[in-house]
């Protein structure tokens, strides 16, 4: 999981991380069962808005 420190102000390029993850959250759904752990694979689903 990455955390991100300060002001998204202060960091334009965290806006194209968002938008590219979701241009490929469908991606995420296709992850297989096991590969990360429940809780990392759900937040990645609703970060990518599956949730």
């Amino acid at each position: 999981m990455a955390l991100w420190f300060g002001n998204d102000n202060d960091h334009p390029e965290r806006e194209q991380c968002r938008a590219v993850f979701e241009q490929h959250a469908t991606v995420v759904a296709m992850l297989p069962e096991g590969l990360i752990n429940p809780d990392s694979r759900a937040k990645l689903r609703q970060a990518a808005g599956l949730l």
